[in-house]
Parts: structure tokens; C-alpha cells; sequence
């Protein structure tokens, strides 16, 4: 019994020991553990911040017909006027119109199109694929990416920062925001073919009546773009 006893107090006195030797080194090396808890959190946030998905933004327009009786008319192709009518709001024509108009061939990644340039504009037979634009310093240097052209990341332009804020290559132009630049170190866009922006806005639209005599139809769009969705 008495060995029993003492065996019972060794191993007591040992684990207490134990708190002690750790407790000094925590002291010891307490802001080590603290600059690694940081590292550790603040590389955690960033991990999770990027892995995020954007948040979806989403806007609507609601079409009032005023005339039921033309809606329920039906027109040469023997169809409902109002489905007539959502055909040529959904038809690849108009689409084609909005789409030239917004530019919306060029589509931005990580940022919103508006937060990064001004305006966009395209020559005929334009070039496409994926492009960065990277900042060293004073000069601003293109790279190019096509997986049909089986290109990866060629540098095919390096200039001083344009005065007039305007980056030309391939027959497609992007005017600058000065101001992006105090933020950010590169800007990623992707410039589609007219076809393929059509079918990305046509993919983005939803739309629905909202009574049962179909005078009201909701219109929604919905995108990443906050600037551009609204």
C-alpha cells in the first residue's frame, strides 16, 4: 500500500512538473506564439477571403401592357401577341444591340467593370482571349493568354502609363481609371466573341408574369457587376 502511495505522488509530482516546464516556455516565447497566431489568422482570412464567392447582384424591370386584347391577338406566325412580344426582348437581334452597346464582349474579373475604366470600345475583327495588365513601376505591361491560339501569358505589349489613360491592343481599347491603380497591382479582363456575349447575357435574363391576365412582366437580369447589373 505504502508503494502504491508513493507511486501515486511521483507521478502527481511529475505532472506538475510538466504545467510548470510549460508554462515557463510559454512565457519565454510568448511573442513567438503570438506573431505566429497572427500569421495563422491573417493568412486564414485572406485564404477564406479569396475562396469566397462574389456576391450575385440581381435588378428588375417590370413592363406594363396596357392593350389585353392585342395581347390576346395572335400575330402572322399564329403565336400569342405577348409571346411575340418576349421573343423580340430575348431574341439574339436585340441581345446583339445591347451587348454592342455596353461593350459587354469585354467582361472584367475580380473587380467591377466601372471601379476600373471608364469605357471600353472595339475595332472590327477584334482579338480575343484572356488578358492582364500588370503595373511595374511607371509602365503598365500586357500579357495575353488564348487556349484556342495556344498561347500562355506572352507579353505582347510594355508601356510608360499613357497620358490619355487609354490601353489599345489586339483592336480593343480600355480607358483607364487613374485611380485604380492606388489599389490595385494588375487588372484581368477577357474579351469574348460577339456570340458568346449573347449568350452570357441571354444566360443572365429571367422572366416571368406577374397576374394572370399577363399585363405585368418582370424582367430580371442578374450578374456579378453591380455597376453593370444596375
Amino acid at each position: 500500500m505504502q508503494s502504491k502511495k508513493k507511486s501515486n505522488d511521483i507521478s502527481f509530482s511529475d505532472s506538475k512538473l510538466d504545467w510548470h516546464h510549460y508554462i515557463r516556455l510559454f512565457k519565454r516565447k510568448k511573442w513567438l506564439f503570438l506573431g505566429v497566431f497572427i500569421v495563422v489568422s491573417l493568412f486564414s482570412m485572406a485564404v477564406a477571403w479569396k475562396l469566397s464567392p462574389r456576391p450575385v447582384y440581381t435588378t428588375q424591370a417590370l413592363l406594363q401592357f396596357q392593350d389585353t386584347r392585342a395581347l390576346s391577338e395572335m400575330n402572322t406566325r399564329g403565336k400569342p401577341e405577348f409571346e411575340s412580344k418576349i421573343g423580340i426582348l430575348m431574341s439574339r437581334n436585340f441581345l446583339g444591340k445591347v451587348v454592342d452597346k455596353l461593350s459587354l464582349v469585354v467582361r472584367f474579373s475580380g473587380v467591377d467593370r466601372y471601379d476600373a475604366v471608364d469605357s471600353v470600345y472595339l475595332h472590327p475583327n477584334y482579338l480575343t482571349g484572356k488578358f492582364e495588365l500588370r503595373k511595374q513601376g511607371n509602365k503598365l505591361i500586357l500579357y495575353y493568354t488564348s487556349k484556342d491560339r495556344s498561347i500562355e501569358n506572352k507579353k505582347v505589349l510594355e508601356v510608360d502609363y499613357p497620358d490619355n489613360n487609354i490601353i489599345e491592343y489586339g483592336k480593343v481599347g480600355i480607358v483607364l481609371k487613374k485611380s485604380y491603380w492606388n489599389k490595385h497591382e494588375k487588372l484581368v479582363y477577357s474579351v469574348n466573341s460577339r456570340d458568346r456575349a449573347i449568350h452570357n447575357l441571354l444566360n443572365s435574363l429571367s422572366f416571368k408574369f406577374k397576374n394572370r391576365a399577363r399585363t405585368l412582366l418582370s424582367i430580371s437580369i442578374s450578374g456579378v457587376d453591380r455597376h453593370l447589373i444596375a
